[in-house]
């Protein structure tokens, strides 16, 4: 189910678009949609998980991704590339999907996993989802390799439908331990202050701020740069943003022990330095 989100990142979705035939810019329009989706709506999603049920909000939340991810399929299989603003559509809709999603996601499964052994289950399960979609993207690229034809990417993309889906499936079986929602009369806005006030709350905002916008967007400039000017295959481009999740695994296990020996601090500072030597 993580594919369809991970497309956003391995350069897929880039040369699809751009096989579509739309520019440089609008495709980086489109790809940071679902981050200015969520950043509209992470708030009120997680407000009214806490107020009608974490899994009922995530719930629906995987199902308005299947309904972007057919919309995106169908949008291949019929060629309609002249209309822009309904891929804009369907990008905001899985964007929408994607926030309500991940804002119940890890509450949800917090009573669920044992707090003894909680890190190693959601170290497991980010590395497992990571090597599937490595092993995906591989294939794909292999595909694209041999014919990157529009009807391909549309074909590629049905599969990732059907994934989602079966994440539905998987999430509608998991339980609910935490049925204690919150019944309080206080308003979203009332909410969003309580939590303002937080310490150091606005602290790190403005450095989670500062850290996506100099090299959030990293991934979709290097996939840009390598397909209108270095003119890399789709099957070379897709292949580039696969070795950028197998460093992210990489850097996941290693990061682990390194910050048990020297604590994170200096990991986040030597990881600055060194985005600021490769940039």
């Amino acid at each position: 189910g993580m594919i369809s989100y991970f497309i956003f990142q391995n350069g897929f979705l880039l040369a699809y678009f751009t096989k579509l035939g739309f520019s440089g810019s609008e495709v980086l329009f489109l790809l940071s949609i679902p981050q200015i989706v969520l950043f509209v709506s992470i708030l009120p999603s997680a407000f009214y998980s806490d107020r009608y049920g974490k899994k009922k909000i995530g719930l629906y939340g995987t199902i308005v991704v299947v309904i972007g991810m057919v919309g995106l399929t169908l949008f291949g299989f019929w060629g309609l590339n002249q209309y822009y603003w309904v891929v804009f559509v369907l990008i905001s809709v899985l964007g929408l999907g994607e926030s309500l999603f991940n804002s119940s996601w890890f509450a949800l499964l917090k009573p669920i996993i044992p707090i003894d052994i909680r890190g190693r289950f959601f170290g497991l399960l980010r590395s497992s989802w990571q090597i599937v979609t490595i092993v995906f993207t591989f294939i794909v690229t292999q595909v694209l390799l041999i014919n990157s034809s529009l009807y391909i990417f549309a074909l590629v993309l049905g599969m990732v439908t059907v994934l989602a889906f079966i994440r539905v499936i998987i999430y509608f079986k998991l339980p609910e331990l935490d049925n204690n929602h919150n019944t309080t009369e206080d308003s979203l806005f009332q909410s969003i202050k309580k939590v303002s006030q937080i310490p150091n709350y606005f602290a790190f905002c403005c450095y989670m701020l500062l850290i996506h916008f100099s090299i959030g967007a990293c991934p979709w400039v290097f996939n840009l740069l390598q397909k209108k000017y270095y003119h890399f295959s789709d099957g070379d481009l897709i292949w580039m943003g696969n070795m950028l999740a197998i460093g992210s695994l990489v850097g996941f296990f290693l990061g682990g022990k390194i910050n048990d020996r020297i604590g994170p601090r200096s990991i986040l500072f030597g990881c600055h330095l060194f985005f600021t030597l490769l940039l």
